[in-house]
Order: C-alpha cells, then structure tokens, then sequence
C-alpha cells in the first residue's frame, strides 16, 4: 500500500507559467512512469490522497487525475475524491508502507505515524530541513531537477531500508514532538511577558 499526494499547477509564484507549466507536464509524467514501476515491481496497491481541495485554485484531485490518466496499471490505483479531517488523513496514512508526498503536510503525518516518506521539494527548503532532522534527507527530491530514475531509485532504496527508517522514525519523532512543545512553551512564556509589559 502506497500513498502519493501530488500538487496543482499553481504550486510556486516564483516561476513564470510557461516554466510551470513544463516542470508539471513533466512531473506528471514521472509521477505515472514511477507508480506503474511500484505496480510492476511490487505488486503494489496506489491510493492518492487528495490533500488539498480549495475549488479553482488548489486542488489536487484534477492533477491526482491527470496522474492516473497516464497510468497504465489502472486497476491497481485509487483516488480518493471525499474530504477527510486531518484525523482521518493521520490513520489513512498510518496504513501505508511508505508514501510519496509532495504535499509537505502528507510527509508530516506519515512521518508522525512512523510511515517512511519520499519527499518531493516544491519550493523552499522546508521538507529537505525537516527530513533532515530525521536523518532521511538522502529520500527528498527537487520538483525542478526530478527524473523517473532518480524517483524509482529511492523507491528500491526506501523499500530495502523502510524497516529500519520506522526503527528512526520510532526514535526521532517523540524527541522532536517535545522539541516542538518546547517551542509552544517560549511562545506562550513571551505572550505573558508582552501582555504583562504592555497592560
């Protein structure tokens, strides 16, 4: 059981549209190339999750679509097209064995769910930052530069590795979940100080 997230065309403001507009059409194209490779190799079952659903301007179940239109081992495949609430999209992804997320929120709930994440970089360095910390930053990829080989590579690789990523993952995620409560605290430390100072 697979999980993939994909992003809409207007991913980036950064680049002008014809540029976007290659990168997606090649991006697609990969996306489809990679998953009939798990299907092949794996046997493996496809479940796109639609991460985001904002009408018009950011929704990935069109592009989830353009996917699987490519696809050739379509009955191996599903795109889930109902809304869920994050609780929902935690559990779904807590049951894959691992999940190719360009959504960066979909690596961050697999992630908390012990699930080795495949992270396609859309634009800034957050996802490779946080993977880092984690020590799996060999298993992110850049939109710009991504390749079927390269994608299908890590795929062999994460496979391989996947018990031992949910072994660091097991380790990892609770020392940054309190590193995080620290963050909240600091947070809430300094509103008191502002409140108190300015009332």
């Amino acid at each position: 059981m697979i999980g993939i997230t994909v992003i809409s065309p207007a991913y980036t403001s950064k680049k002008s549209n014809a540029e976007k507009d290659e990168i997606l059409k090649k991006y697609l194209d990969i996306m489809a190339e990679s998953i009939d490779y798990l299907i092949e190799k794996f046997r493996a079952q496809i479940i796109f999750f639609p991460q985001v659903s904002i009408p018009i301007f950011k929704d990935d179940i069109p592009v989830s679509m353009d996917v699987f239109d490519k696809i050739k081992n379509k009955s191996n495949v599903r795109v889930l097209t109902n809304e869920y609430t994050p609780e929902e999209m935690k559990g779904m992804y807590g049951c894959m064995d691992f999940l190719i997320g360009t959504r960066f929120h979909s690596c961050i709930l697999s992630l908390s769910m012990n699930v080795p994440v495949i992270a396609i970089e859309y634009e800034g360095h957050k996802a490779r930052g946080i993977m880092a910390l984690l020590g799996l930053e060999d298993y992110v990829c850049d939109i710009d530069t991504l390749t079927t080989s390269e994608l299908t590579h890590k795929i062999d690789e994460i496979w391989i590795n996947k018990e031992n990523i949910k072994k660091t993952l097991e380790k990892n995620i609770p020392i940054m979940q309190e590193k995080s409560k620290d963050n909240v605290r600091l947070l809430l430390e300094y509103l008191a100080k502002y409140k108190h100072k300015h009332a």
